[in-house]
């Protein structure tokens, strides 16, 4: 509603009386017109997904009219993170070279430069998609001087991306955004699980939405 004035972020619940509302509420955002925008990024940890539900208000917390509470999924994807794309275009095989942002969601004064790496890369298998990958990285590695292990993920059985990295990573967690969806998935935890999936991809899991309106 272009009355609201106000947007309130909650995690998991939204608390019965103002003042537990006072020290829940992640995020008020200023809203004129109702439309307001905020960055939430950094009030979560890398990766982990949560259920928000938002409420807009005509004025402050505890003297206006509240509207009922929209619920959606977020993760952050930025986090103290490393975001690598690839578009396969048939020109470039893979890529490596990643943006890094800091703990506060905003990219680093210093970026990698070409050549530079952590000990990741993705490759988008099918034509004229891309895919990006958001981990969080250790700078201490590279390709130059560990050996990569290469793994095969799919989608609804197709295979979608292919990711190259070093030892450090088994088993850790990272975001893959595709085709306009999110997914979540893990680095094998050894060089033999790496091998089988040339004959059976590990599948990515997708972060659903999970949009909907909560009517008292």
């Amino acid at each position: 509603s272009t009355d609201a004035i106000k947007f309130y972020v909650f995690k998991d619940f939204i608390p019965e009386s103002a003042s537990a509302r006072s020290t829940a509420v992640i995020s008020s955002i200023d809203g004129a017109g109702g439309i307001g925008t905020s960055n939430i990024c950094a009030s979560f940890d890398f990766g982990v997904v949560n259920t928000l539900r938002v409420v807009a208000a005509d004025g402050e917390d505890g003297s206006a009219n509240i509207s009922d509470a929209a619920q959606f999924k977020y993760a952050s994807l930025f986090k103290g993170a490393s975001v690598i794309t690839h578009l396969n275009d048939g020109v470039t095989d893979k890529s490596q070279l990643a943006t890094v942002y800091d703990a506060t969601c905003t990219l680093e004064a210093t970026q990698p430069t070409a050549g530079e790496n952590t000990g990741v890369s993705i490759k988008a298998l099918v034509a004229n998609k891309s895919a990006s990958i958001s981990y969080i990285a250790d700078k201490t590695v590279s390709f130059n001087t560990n050996l990569a292990w290469d793994a095969i993920y799919s989608i609804a059985g197709v295979e979608v991306i292919q990711l190259q990295n070093v030892e450090v990573y088994a088993g850790d967690k990272f975001l893959i955004e595709y085709d306009g969806n999110l997914y979540e998935g893990n680095f094998p935890g050894s060089q033999a699980a790496a091998d089988a999936t040339v004959a059976v991809p590990i599948v990515l899991t997708q972060i659903t939405p999970d949009n909907k309106v909560l009517v008292p």
